[in-house]
């Protein structure tokens, strides 16, 4: 335990790795740490953190109702506004996932993002008897009996390339999951819907709510279910579909799921649509969605449901893992997909699927699907990449009595071989994988698909977070970026973020105003420690061996202060998702924990400036002393600040000189002569910027005087 105060990372709160409806079917395995193992030196520079956008001023929802805790029952006034309010007044705010949007000429143009939102106190009551959400509050979330969080909603939202946020949109109650761009330009996003109507009771001009077009035989509006006449009882969360243009207005929303038609089994179905990602037929482009779908005769619960659809969410085919599917583990009591992938690779289009199954006994596993015809239903597995973590083609790398969980993969090209790239969360620390106790081993898998064998795995250490997810994208120059969570450096699990490690204010403010928890209590402090004070972490991988290229991690607010509510008490951060823009760059999403908590997109320059070698290096405090009379020959690349000191002198002899780019680096790189010293160049030398990266300037020569 740390017994000295520390300032705390800024951060992100985020998501459930499993909604409310699961009861932990992967809480098995004991808790212990195993081998912690360090992730290697990283043999290159980090980039530098572009900017932040972190949750402009929220928007009230328009309709349910406020509730007022303080009577009992609590009195309610209706919504009626989308009037905007300060960030401190917000709720809970979370983003995803976030993917590039394009032009019709195929330029970048910036991103959207997909999530939840919510508003203090905001719930509903359905008068047609369709859904009732009215909020609770815990104390270890930072509500009190009269402040809580509220219920969440469906968020998306459209970013320009700087990161400013153009608009954005709040739908029905739920969560959004994934998003990816249409052919068409459009924002397609999928999730989960806990209620059927932007309304408490049918409203007139509603968007037409629909359900599995193209497939159901009868068009059924289900915004204007009547479930109290119907007998069918409250919505559960069921997947949805929704269509936006990039102006933002709703094109179309569906609900989806494995019964062809709306009627009482279709309705008590539950479940989540996951991701969503564009795939290439002969009759154009489709869409492949997966869901975790539940009440499914025959299979486990829930499954895996996938549907591909169109561009105006009419159902093309669908297909569930039941039973009797190769695909399922023998021991699957349940599966639950995370992400879905494809790549066009000699002509098929290839879709990997990952995600977790509990078991009948024992701790979950993480799974790994190769679909090698993603074109074309049935969508049958790949024989030889029905993968899990206990597999003998992973190598031992898993622990089987520890949980483990994949929450992203991906595909990728390499030497002419189609490669699988498999983050998974593995042998996770507590035995959980649910907050306050979601920490593992990040390792990363690279499995050729025509030989297992021929892969790599690269462990890159302890990761942690509220929810804690790690997400894979390919770049442009065949590299693998990944993000996700950890604790601030100086903490791990066998040296853990502690109640005295949070500032004085803070301490005050928990015990003072959250009394109801022993933040306090035993050795460390309140198990919810586990997670505050964590990063954002980011790395990026050889394709060929899986050897670092660089990593970092770093605070969403590092300025912020971490007094009491709303300031940002817990410093913690969720990553979810990354993607690549066309200059290199990366973009990153996820939410800090500012107030209840706000969605947040991160961007890091381009990395070429820290793919090179550099001859002159910076010391400890970021300079290179000249302090006797030094002569450079040759060509050389500098990184950091030259000091010629006073009485010394710096001649250049001859060759090119080329200095790093302070902003790209965040390591500022100049030349600087004190007073009395001396700098000489002849004319055999050039002075310049990197001249391989694109875009890059140096700060030039500073003369400093005498005095």
């Amino acid at each position: 335990m740390h017994t000295r105060y520390t300032f705390l990372k800024a951060a992100l709160v985020a998501g459930f790795i499993t909604p409310t409806l699961l009861d932990d079917p992967f809480q098995d395995a004991p808790r212990s740490c195993g081998a912690c193992v360090q992730a290697q030196a990283p043999a290159q520079l980090a980039p530098e953190v572009l900017w932040r956008a972190i949750m402009p001023a929220p928007r009230k929802a328009g309709w349910g109702r406020d509730f007022d805790f303080n009577t009992t029952p609590p009195a309610v006034t209706p919504g009626s506004t989308v009037d905007e309010i300060e960030r401190e007044e917000g709720g809970e705010d979370w983003w995803y996932d976030v993917c590039l949007l394009r032009d019709g000429a195929g330029q970048a143009i910036g991103y959207a993002a997909v999530g939840f939102n919510s508003m203090p106190n905001w719930g509903f009551r359905d008068d047609l008897g369709c859904g009732v959400e009215i909020p609770d509050y815990e104390q270890n979330e930072l509500e009190t009996i009269l402040h809580r969080k509220g219920s969440i909603r469906c968020w998306v939202a459209r970013y320009d390339a700087e990161g400013n946020m153009l608009w954005c949109r709040s739908s029905l109650a739920g969560t959004f999951y994934g998003v990816a761009q249409a052919a068409d330009g459009s924002i397609l996003a999928v999730g989960e819907a806990s209620h059927n109507r932007l309304g408490e009771a049918i409203v007139s001009g509603h968007p037409f709510l629909g359900y599995n077009p193209g497939w159901s035989t009868t068009s059924v509006d289900l915004s204007t279910v009547n479930c109290g006449t119907e007998g069918l009882g409250n919505m559960p969360p069921r997947p949805v579909a929704m269509k936006y243009d990039l102006d933002g207005n709703l094109e179309w929303m569906n609900l989806y799921g494995y019964f062809q038609e709306h009627g009482a089994d279709s309705w008590a179905a539950s479940g989540r649509a996951m991701a969503i990602t564009p795939v290439q037929t002969s009759n154009g482009v489709r869409y492949y969605m997966v869901m975790d779908h539940y009440n499914i005769p025959a299979a486990p619960s829930p499954t895996l449901l996938a549907m591909r659809i169109d561009e105006d969410g009419s159902v093309i085919d669908q297909q569930a893992i039941l039973n009797s599917d190769p695909a399922r583990p023998s021991d699957a009591s349940g599966i639950y997909p995370y992400n879905v992938s494809c790549l066009t690779f000699e002509g098929n289009e290839h879709v990997v699927i990952s995600g977790a199954y509990a078991r009948t006994s024992g701790s979950a596993r993480a799974f790994l699907w190769h679909v090698p015809d993603g074109a074309n239903a049935p969508y049958a597995t790949d024989p030889n990449m029905r993968l899990t973590t206990e597999d003998a083609a992973i190598g031992g790398h898993h622990d089987d009595n520890k949980v483990q969980i994949s929450t992203d993969a991906t595909l990728m090209v390499q030497d002419g071989a189609l490669v699988a790239i498999w983050p998974v969360l593995s042998d996770y620390l507590y035995g959980t994988p649910y907050n306050p106790e979601a920490a593992a081993i990040l390792k990363v898998h690279a499995l050729p698909v025509d030989d297992l064998t021929a892969g790599w795995t690269t462990d890159m250490g302890e990761v942690r977070a509220y929810d804690l997810r790690a997400g894979v994208c390919i770049t442009s120059d065949n590299t693998i970026a990944v993000v996700s969570s950890r604790w601030a450096p100086g903490y791990d699990f066998n040296s853990p973020f502690c109640f005295d490690d949070v500032s004085p204010a803070t301490s005050a403010c928990l015990t003072a105003t959250f009394s109801d928890i022993p933040w306090s209590s035993g050795s460390c402090g309140a198990v919810y420690f586990n997670y505050w004070n964590t990063d954002t972490y980011v790395f990026k991988l050889k394709a060929g061996d899986g050897s670092v290229i660089w990593e970092t991690q770093f605070d969403a607010e590092p300025d912020s202060p971490s007094g009491c509510f709303p300031d940002d008490m817990r410093k913690q951060e969720c990553m979810y998702q990354v993607v690549e823009a066309d200059d290199g760059t990366l973009v990153i999403c996820g939410n800090t924990s500012h107030n209840f908590d706000d969605a947040y997109l991160a961007k890091l320059g381009p990395d070429c400036q820290s793919k090179i070698v550099y001859d002159i290096t910076p010391d400890a405090n970021g300079e290179h002393l000249i302090t006797t009379n030094t002569v450079w020959t040759g060509d050389k690349n500098v990184l950091g600040t030259v000091v010629v000191t006073a009485g010394s002198t710096l001649t250049i002899q001859s060759g090119t000189v080329r200095f790093a780019d302070s902003q790209q680096l965040t390591i500022p790189t100049r030349l600087v002569v004190e007073g009395g010293g001396r700098l000489v160049i002849n004319a055999e030398a050039t002075l310049t910027a990197v001249g391989t990266c694109p875009n890059s300037l140096w700060d030039g020569v500073m003369i400093q005087g005498d005095d």
